[in-house]
């Protein structure tokens, strides 16, 4: 059990702060493994354990079977049970997935982990996450990504082109189809870009899957998609207006790569070399299949089309050298031909 603020260990800490850093804590707002800890009488450290589904004590509260001291879950001291080691105490959850919780504060609290905590999205992937939590996050992650951009870009052109039509008499009616026709364009802009990450990612995971297979270091799809998934944090900084899609978008896809590596080196242990070499494999076969694509395709278009630019510069009337010789039966008269003088001038 550490604290939420700093880290810092939490084991047999009579208070309710943290001696690191003051922030204040409850073992209510934690969850364990049941009978990995031991819930101890502030009064005589009379041990208890915790048998529930969050390995806490039932009931509550209660009063010390050995000094008779009223006892409430929150004033309890909390210890490791012999034998026990401090990661498996703890049950470590998705934000995104934890009941009770608004989602605003889920979502953030989700991308934060996936920013700079991916260690903590593979333990909870491989402890057990929901797949279909992990889709829903995808698309609100890629939703805040890609919708500030369209807005910016519409709010955009509607004022620019709503200068340009002010002092047109028709101007108001050609300004609303003219807003009209670019809403449309963005909206089906934005939705096409959030499916094709969204399925971009879920090849990706798909692939890694496959080749973790092939490499005997199965994971199954419960794990690697939820670490895809949730590892998506980095794509909060896309969400900035124009800008985000331009400037930081390659960044955050490497960033990505990153926390996903991390993310599933935490949930598949002792297979480092296969994990880095499974998450490298969806974008070497990008980069192989574009190669392909421009080498068999557009180079091929480039050549073509460098080919019939050429053909329709060249003049259409060339001259040919054989052309312009005189055939046999048309040879000019000269000097020599029977008649006339030398010089061609008859006398």
């Amino acid at each position: 059990m550490r604290c939420k603020g700093c880290g810092y260990s939490l084991w047999n800490v009579p208070g309710r702060t943290c001696p690191e850093c003051g922030r204040g804590f409850a073992p209510s707002e934690f969850e364990f493994r049941p009978n990995t800890v031991e819930f101890c009488c502030p009064r005589c450290m009379q041990q208890y354990y915790g048998t529930d589904k969050d390995g806490l004590p039932v009931p509550r509260e209660f009063a010390c079977v050995r000094c008779g001291a009223a006892c409430t879950l929150d004033t309890l001291v909390l210890r490791l049970a012999p034998g026990a080691t401090d990661d498996q105490t703890e049950v470590t959850r998705i934000p995104w997935e934890r009941p009770g919780v608004g989602v605003f504060r889920r979502f953030w609290a989700t991308a934060r982990e996936g920013l700079v905590a991916p260690v903590s999205v593979g333990r909870a992937v491989a402890a057990g996450a929901d797949a279909w939590a992990a889709f829903r996050y995808c698309i609100v992650m890629l939703s805040v990504a890609a919708v500030p951009t369209g807005v910016a870009v519409i709010i955009a052109f509607a004022a620019f082109d709503g200068f340009g039509t002010a002092g047109a008499r028709t101007g108001g009616s050609a300004w609303r189809s003219s807003v009209l026709e670019t809403v449309g364009t963005v909206v089906l802009s934005t939705l096409g870009g959030i499916v094709g990450v969204l399925l971009a990612v879920a090849l990706a995971a798909a692939l890694a899957t496959v080749a973790l297979r092939a490499m005997r270091a199965p994971a199954p799809w419960r794990v690697v998609w939820p670490a895809y998934a949730y590892s998506l944090g980095p794509m909060a900084f896309v969400a900035i207006p124009c800008l985000g899609p331009y400037c930081v978008s390659t960044v955050s896809v490497i960033w990505v790569l990153v926390a996903v590596t991390i993310a599933l080196i935490a949930a598949v242990p002792n297979n480092v070399a296969k994990v880095v070499t499974a998450t490298l494999v969806p974008p070497i076969t990008v980069i192989l299949l574009a190669g392909g694509v421009f080498a068999l395709v557009v180079v091929p278009a480039i050549n073509n089309a460098a080919a019939a630019a050429a053909a329709l510069s060249a003049p259409s009337g060339a001259a040919d050298p054989e052309a312009d010789e005189p055939a046999d039966g048309d040879a000019e008269p000269t000097g020599d031909m029977p008649g006339l003088p030398a010089d061609g001038i008859a006398p």
